[in-house]
């Protein structure tokens, strides 16, 4: 009956007869009500235990296969395709990058054959480490599942734009590769001091979810005063006595005119660069030349004293004291987990 219930996944036969056994307490072949309450519990113990030896392959060529996945060289391999992939893209966008040439629209070149190359080697080491785990462990892990989506990603892309039909540009290509270079994370992760920042990050973010909330509402109350005060008062039309002003200011010079309150979004983005105490000064330089001198240095210097002195800093230490006390803790179980690898207790 459990594999009726909408939020429990399919309870195979033999794991139904571990749960019976876990949950009939008095051995009398029945589950009675206060045993029942139980089965919570008993559906995490067994959602929760280890892979054994009987969760995969047992053909001799897949158990062979799964050899070959779980060795080191096989791992470094694979590490040493990224960096490959990681190079082929930085030949291909560093023109682009340097603004020396437009995009290329041609399929045939040398780079794009490697990149296809790739994209076929990635598909097989997807196959091959299904055939050697199976499935069900395979989709297991968040890595396999992101590294599959990426591959199909780069299949289905490669596809379409080969086939016949209007679309023949390799950008799209590109785009899904970039999406593979996030693979390189994992040389990253495989350092432990970077395990232990990350896992303690993660552990940090829901406590700072409520300063950080704080934080929003103080912005977004300036943006709707700033947009009261200042909404169309930054604009490039020339018969408007603004952009004289304007023009006459470091912040029509540095190209702050995107820097308005003309609309929501370009509020936050200029609260947010005030916040960040990004050359501040030239934004209020450019709203005192358009309009109340001295009603737009209180505006900008209140959000600086509320803003940045008060709440930004409260939210940076609050973090900062968080993440050491988490980082602290995820070390120390680490260490203790190691010890117990190695028998020292």
């Amino acid at each position: 009956q459990l594999n009726a219930h909408r939020d429990v996944a399919h309870v195979s036969e033999a794991a139904a007869c571990r749960l019976f056994v876990a949950l009939d307490q008095r051995a009398d072949g029945a589950i009675h009500r206060d045993e029942f309450a139980g089965v919570v519990d008993a559906l995490e113990a067994e959602a929760s235990k280890p892979w054994t030896a009987h969760d995969l392959p047992r053909a001799a060529w897949r158990v062979a296969v799964r050899q070959v996945v779980a060795s080191r060289a096989f791992e470094l391999g694979v590490d040493a395709l990224l960096v490959v992939n990681a190079a082929v893209v930085a030949v291909q966008t560093r023109d682009q990058l340097s603004g020396t040439s437009r995009p290329r629209d041609d399929l045939t070149g040398p780079m794009e054959a490697v990149e296809t190359g790739l994209a076929f080697v990635y598909v097989a080491e997807a196959f091959v480490k299904v055939a050697g785990l199976g499935l069900r462990r395979y989709l297991a892990s968040y890595r396999n599942r992101f590294d599959a989506c990426v591959t199909v990603a780069c299949v289905v892309a490669a596809a379409y734009v080969a086939y016949p039909n209007a679309y023949s540009s390799p950008a799209l290509i590109h785009g899904a590769v970039m999406l593979r270079l996030l693979r390189l994370v994992r040389l990253v992760v495989a350092l432990p001091e970077f395990q232990v920042l990350g896992e303690s990050f993660v552990r940090m973010v829901p406590a700072a979810t409520k300063l950080l909330k704080a934080l929003f509402c103080c912005v977004f109350f300036f943006s709707a005063v700033g947009m009261a005060l200042f909404q169309e008062k930054i604009n490039a039309d020339p018969d408007r006595p603004e952009l004289a002003a304007l023009k006459k200011t470091d912040y029509y010079d540095s190209g702050y005119m995107t820097l308005n309150f003309n609309d929501v979004e370009s509020s936050f983005v200029t609260l947010f660069c005030v916040l960040v105490v990004n050359n501040w000064f030239e934004i209020v330089d450019g709203f005192a030349a358009v309009t109340h001198r001295d009603l737009a240095r209180l505006f900008f210097v209140a959000f600086y004293g509320v803003g940045v002195l008060l709440f930004l800093n409260i939210v940076v230490a609050f973090i900062l004291d968080a993440f050491l006390g988490e980082y602290t803790k995820a070390r120390a179980e680490r260490t203790l987990k190691r010890r117990l690898s190695w028998g020292l207790f």
